[in-house]
């Protein structure tokens, strides 16, 4: 009679401490890890996990800061703003080749939309908790 044997433990583990090979880490040994940063990993497992794959891996979902108050929804916008411009700012740089599926001009409209859509709601968010703060 044939059994099923199934992985004990140890295997498991020894499974899961496996590096995956991505781009970005193997780039990560010549560009140096000044020029490779962890949004480059993230929009790496992002791209390889996701069907159809995402033009922009950091794609913005606003919807999920309907149910914040405004003051949250101010912190957020704000926190992801930055973010957005941190790679805004450093989109010409040869690493992020590793990211981009198209043109260095769609990624940057892309991006700088996303950009534009967190100041937006931030400075919404911060007049309308200021309203809320004075009773208005």
């Amino acid at each position: 009679m044939n059994t099923l044997s199934l992985p004990t433990a140890p295997h498991i583990k020894s499974a899961m401490d496996i590096p995956i090979k991505l781009h970005s880490t193997e780039h990560w040994k010549t560009i140096g890890p000044t020029g490779i940063r962890v949004w480059h990993i993230v929009a790496e497992l992002v791209q390889m996990n996701m069907v159809p794959i995402p033009d922009n891996p950091f794609a913005l979902d606003v919807g999920l800061w309907d149910g914040l108050s405004a003051v949250q929804r101010s912190l957020m916008a704000a926190g992801m703003a930055a973010f957005y411009r941190e790679i805004f700012a450093r989109v010409e740089e040869p690493s992020f080749e590793l990211l981009r599926l198209q043109s260095a001009e769609d990624w940057n409209k892309l991006v700088q939309r996303d950009l534009e859509t967190c100041l937006r709601v931030h400075f919404q968010s911060v007049e309308q908790s200021g309203q809320v703060a004075l009773g208005n």
